[in-house]
């Protein structure tokens, strides 16, 4: 197996990406040789697939029904947009230029990025998800959001959509 992925790395362009599918018997075994022959910082990630959903009988009573797909770049800080089309950032790696372009901020606890508070998808709303429409509240002086009152916060409501419909 090694030889082979190795000829696989040499193959690949500067940009370009393996996708290594396996089952949970010898996936652990490959990430630690593909870390090896690609370098654990080409790691994109590692992504579940149902290949059975009705599982595999195995001998100690379990039904396995997931294979994985081990994701690495050839060079993952070159690779751009175009690599990945419009995959979601979830599925990519940490190691990509996209992923350390929108995970842009750090603090004590780590990087991250800016999101919106509420989803923006009209379908989901006060309407449709009553049990999801609530306020938050911004503490006045730490700025910190909760979803309790501690009494020194300011209250905010999701996203007006109009004509009764508001964000969840």
């Amino acid at each position: 197996m090694k030889k082979r992925l190795e000829l696989a790395r040499d193959l690949l362009n500067d940009d370009g990406v393996i996708f290594v599918s396996i089952d949970d018997n010898e996936q652990a075994y490959l990430k630690v040789l593909m870390d090896e022959i690609f370098g654990e910082e080409n790691f994109i990630n590692s992504l579940n697939w149902e290949a059975n959903p009705k599982g595999r009988q195995i001998s100690n009573g379990y039904a396995q029904s997931t294979d994985y797909i081990l994701v690495y770049g050839k060079n993952a800080l070159t690779m751009t947009d175009d690599t990945f089309g419009k995959m979601p950032l979830e599925y990519m790696g940490k190691n990509t230029k996209k992923f350390k372009e929108q995970f842009n901020r750090e603090d004590e606890e780590g990087i991250f990025r800016i999101l919106n508070l509420r989803n923006s998808n009209q379908k989901f709303n006060n309407i449709t998800r009553k049990n999801l429409y609530y306020p938050l509240y911004v503490n006045k002086t730490t700025q910190k959001i909760n979803v309790v009152d501690d009494l020194n916060s300011i209250q905010v409501y999701p996203k007006d959509f109009g004509n009764g419909v508001k964000a969840v």
